[in-house]
């Protein structure tokens, strides 16, 4: 099981074709359980990042489990708690490029 903070639901029900929405809690008082994420240290300082994870959402997902498909609207924002995540991306060629985001990346 995976774990990821998310920053907002689309409160709308799939259609067809469409990721099914997980199961959401709140992630308030989760900032010191999850690792350092060098993108949000980037911009926001220690309180400002605090406040931005006790803002989301938590959100648990099952090994295979598809969070969002290349395409769909980008209405969310991901952090990696625990586990990793893989991501899938396919090129204008066709080519399919792989990266693995572990725990503290987003």
């Amino acid at each position: 099981e995976r774990h990821f903070y998310i920053m907002k639901q689309n409160p709308s029900k799939p259609s067809a074709g469409e990721v099914k929405k997980p199961q959401l809690k709140s992630a308030l008082g989760s900032y010191d359980k999850m690792p350092p994420n060098p993108l949000l240290s980037a911009y926001l300082d220690e309180n400002q990042c605090r406040m931005f994870v006790d803002s989301m959402m938590e959100v648990k997902v099952k090994q295979g489990e598809v969070i969002m498909r290349q395409g769909d609207k980008g209405n969310n924002f991901y952090l990696v708690k625990e586990g990793t995540c893989e991501v899938n991306v396919q090129e204008a060629d066709g080519t399919i490029q792989t990266r693995t985001i572990g725990a503290g990346g987003g």
